[in-house]
């Protein structure tokens, strides 16, 4: 259920104006540069800010975003993360040119439920929200994902649920900081993940896909899958990714053309 003390901050007039400073939505968004300047006619993206107090979760709820019944009985944190990434998606859609009023519900499996038409991914670390959407006759698969950098001392005990032996070299190959690279992969298989999800219907895991490129002048890289995952998504195809570092954030970002 919604907190009695946000209810009670809305009583008190939290005002729009003061919401939408809250949560940054009068500052430019983070990580614009991810996406290629080729798509930013038919790629849209929106950020905000938030913290896990219960303001962030009256600012929300004065711009308008409702919490769904399975998010009621859940802690602060995952009901503001929800919250923000859902006002990122609705602004998002606005960009494109959906008309108001727009929110984007959850399916049966928890994945958001874009308009018709319309392909897009929600991403959210810490105190940072993303979401980016695009038309399907542009873009068949979209993902995109926010890491905060894994701290040194925790990814060399983690990494072999990450990365493979093979990814482990091409680390030391490519002259990376290992803690760095370990959240480049982790965010860029997520964001893989996002994308081909809507087509495959399944669960798969870090393992399915290996960073086999990386090109920092560019801020690109390249998965390859290592498995079957459908007739169309089989072990060997490649798929490219734009990234961007800032403040200790990694954000990935994957999208494929529509070619036909």
């Amino acid at each position: 259920m919604i907190r009695e003390a946000a209810k009670s901050m809305i009583n008190k007039q939290l005002s729009q104006s003061a919401a939408l400073a809250m949560i940054g939505a009068d500052r430019p968004s983070q990580f614009t540069d991810i996406i290629p300047a080729s798509a930013t006619n038919f790629l849209f993206s929106v950020g905000c800010h938030y913290k896990v107090e219960d303001v962030y979760l009256a600012a929300f709820l004065r711009l308008g975003i409702t919490l769904p019944e399975e998010q009621n009985k859940a802690v602060l944190k995952r009901q503001i993360e929800f919250m923000a990434g859902r006002y990122c998606a609705q602004q998002a859609l606005y960009a494109f040119g959906v008309k108001p009023p727009v929110m984007v519900p959850v399916n049966k499996d928890r994945s958001p439920h874009w308009p018709d038409g319309i392909v897009g991914a929600i991403t959210h670390s810490d105190h940072l929200a993303l979401a980016v959407v695009a038309a399907k006759k542009n873009v068949t698969a979209l993902g995109i994902d926010l890491e905060k950098e894994i701290a040194t001392t925790v990814a060399r005990d983690i990494a072999k649920q990450i990365i493979s032996l093979t990814e482990q070299n091409n680390c030391a190959k490519w002259g990376c900081p290992f803690n760095w690279f370990l959240t480049l992969a982790f965010s860029a298989k997520e964001s893989l993940y996002k994308a081909l999800y809507p087509h495959v219907k399944q669960f798969f895991g870090f393992e399915t896909a290996e960073l086999i490129e990386l090109n920092t002048l560019e801020q690109s890289f390249r998965l390859q899958l290592t498995e079957d995952l459908s007739v169309n998504y089989k072990a060997g195809d490649c798929f490219r990714g734009m990234y961007s570092y800032q403040e200790g954030f990694v954000c990935t970002l994957i999208m494929c053309i529509n070619s036909g």
